[in-house]
């Protein structure tokens, strides 16, 4: 008797349950983005006979409920809770497998200086193609609370990426200066010794790349540059970019290539946005990354220049866009530099010097471009992943005298990035000429700009002469042939520069 009475008890339950989830799912609001994941869940996918024919929409649907079933963050959060108290559990080391996608760029920021003029309504998720990436990658490592890729680059996908930027320069312009740059990662700097002999070295893979190259193409030596400054702040614990410090190493590894003198780390403005978790840790939920949060470090240009978002059909419309976007919190703090991953930017700078750089890169590359205005009276940055235009029909259409190929060396050495930009050289889209406002709206400012700039720099430099200085870096710890070291815990004190509105924006 009891047991039919238990057996009907527990049928009651289970359809009362699955009752209250489903007019749950109806009722409850439903969110854009997960506050858990930081990535956008799936919409209500749109009904169409041909999508109900080739399945399409009931995959959808199906993917639009498992994103949307009520308390999923709740759920999710327990989930990985569960999984990363499984077995024994070090406090120091954890090894995921290479299922996790290292290749997730950067969620594009509302770039506009005033959100109502978004003329050009573009919203992007930025994941690139990493149909490939997955094969490269050979894990995650956490170490002393810092995440480390795990690098599975050949020579096979060294030399394609070679062969690829061969091929491109013989289809430029002979006037045209070709880079290629290709910086190295976390694991070739931050690995413990037991693991140093069992890995793939990115430097010897970025070296067989350049090995390849057309004595044509300038490549320029990131990795001895980074390796220098390896005790300092300039890859993140938590996040696969790295810092603006990082980046700041790497523009001057160019500006040696390229007979540029760089512009001081002295002479930049220095801010922070604190407590960043960024995408290894959103893929990991690992409690070691969580209790050694990040700081997002930047240094602004101390220069006069005007950005502009190019969009709309063969980029021939412009809108105003930041190369820092201050507002930048949280997961996305890394959206400080350019906003995201937009497809073109074009910047103008007071430098009339006849100089014009396009930048093709990635996310990695948002860090880096902003130094590189300094030296160009226009540069033209460009994401690889979403830019349309034929190549050489934008260079010759905009007087580019320099073209720059930035990578990572994980992008580098993935075939389907490389075909990329091939197949923006193919690009069957013409560019439209763009219309730029007048010198005195971009400047207005006038001449009186540069006694401004001569004070601020001859103020900074005395601050640093007498100690004052804030644009010193906390140290990591971490050695190339330590077995026991540790990374920097506060990596930055929780304080933020204020913009001092000398960048024209």
């Amino acid at each position: 008797m009891f047991g039919k009475f238990f057996l009907r008890l527990n049928a009651v339950i289970y359809v009362l349950l699955l009752t209250s989830m489903g007019v749950l799912f109806f009722v409850l609001p439903k969110k854009a983005v997960s506050d858990y994941e930081k990535r956008p869940l799936c919409a209500l996918p749109t009904f169409s006979w041909e999508k109900l024919k080739n399945g399409k929409f009931v995959d959808s649907l199906d993917l639009y409920y498992s994103d949307n079933f009520p308390f999923r963050d709740e759920f999710v959060s327990i989930a990985f809770q569960i999984k990363q108290n499984r077995g024994i559990v070090s406090k120091d080391i954890a090894f995921y497998n290479k299922s996790i996608d290292f290749d997730a760029g950067t969620e594009t920021l509302n770039n506009e200086i005033d959100s109502t003029d978004n003329e050009a309504g573009i919203t992007f998720h930025n994941d690139g193609d990493s149909k490939d990436v997955k094969s490269l990658n050979q894990g995650l490592l956490i170490y002393n609370g810092m995440a480390i890729q795990i690098f599975g680059g050949s020579k096979n996908t060294a030399v394609y990426l070679a062969k690829s930027v061969n091929e491109l320069r013989k289809n430029l312009p002979d006037n045209v200066n070709l880079y290629l740059g290709i910086t190295p990662t976390h694991g070739e700097f931050y690995l413990p010794s037991e693991y140093i002999d069992k890995r793939i070295s990115e430097r010897k893979i970025i070296d067989t790349t350049y090995q390849f190259l057309d004595p044509a193409v300038k490549s320029f030596d990131i990795s001895s540059e980074l390796y220098k400054h390896k005790d300092e702040y300039i890859f993140f614990n938590t996040d696969h970019h790295w810092t603006g410090t990082g980046a700041y190493y790497a523009y001057v590894a160019f500006c040696k290539k390229a007979g540029l003198t760089p512009v001081p780390l002295s002479e930049m403005r220095r801010g922070v946005i604190p407590k960043f978790l960024g995408t290894l840790y959103r893929s990991t939920r690992d409690k070691r990354l969580e209790n050694n949060i990040d700081s997002v470090v930047y240094h602004k240009i101390p220069i006069s220049y005007a950005a502009f978002q190019l969009y709309g059909n063969g980029y021939g419309l412009t809108q105003k866009a930041r190369l820092y976007v201050e507002n930048a919190r949280g997961g996305n703090a890394y959206g400080v530099f350019l906003g995201g991953d937009l497809p073109a930017i074009c910047v103008v700078s007071k430098q009339q010097n006849g100089k014009r750089l396009m930048i093709l890169k990635n996310s990695f590359g948002n860090a880096i471009s902003p130094y590189l205005v300094s030296h160009y009276e226009r540069t033209y940055i460009c994401d690889y992943r979403y830019f349309e235009c034929n190549l050489k029909d934008f260079i010759e259409k905009n007087g580019i005298t320099d073209l720059m190929i930035f990578h990572n060396s994980f992008s580098a050495n993935t075939p389907s990035h490389s075909d990329m930009i091939k197949k923006i050289a193919k690009s069957e889209v013409v560019c439209v000429a763009h219309k730029l406002p007048d010198w005195d709206k971009m400047f207005p400012e006038g001449k009186l700009l540069e006694p401004i700039l001569e004070k601020h720099n001859k103020e900074i430099t005395k601050d640093s002469i007498s100690g004052k200085s804030k644009n010193k870096e906390p140290k990591k710890t971490n050695s190339k042939n330590s077995k026991s070291s540790s990374t920097n815990k506060t990596n930055d004190p929780e304080k933020k520069v204020d913009s001092t509105g000398l960048n024209g924006q």
